[in-house]
């Protein structure tokens, strides 16, 4: 069998064939299934290699996603703190006009 052939074959028919052929066909059956071999592994790399740049684009696409969300989460916090202190300084500005017109309750009290 030639070269080309056994290297268009799987590499389980080259590896059988390998098994039970005489010294002069092993060596080209051995040269045809270490070929087969790389170009299969070749292969898978590249298929390896695919599905790494798809996870690099989902990465970067969640790292963008992540930076919007933090930027929203900021604004919220800002908000927040902003309402905290305008709820603070009304509780304090009721709690002295409570307090002053209590004076006034009990300055003007009916004797």
């Amino acid at each position: 069998m030639e070269y080309k052939e056994l290297l268009a074959q799987p590499i389980d028919v080259v590896l059988s064939q390998v098994r039970n052929s005489s010294h002069a066909d092993s060596v080209t059956s051995v040269a045809a299934l270490t070929a087969r071999c790389t170009v299969e592994m070749a292969g898978r790399l590249e298929n390896v290699w695919g599905g790494l740049h798809d996870l690099k684009v989902v990465l970067h696409g969640l790292k963008e996603a992540l930076a919007g969300a933090s930027a929203e989460s900021a604004q919220h916090t800002a908000a927040l703190v902003k309402w905290t202190k305008v709820l603070a300084y009304t509780t304090g500005a009721l709690a002295f006009a409570t307090a002053g017109l209590l004076v006034v309750a009990i300055i003007f009290r009916a004797p």
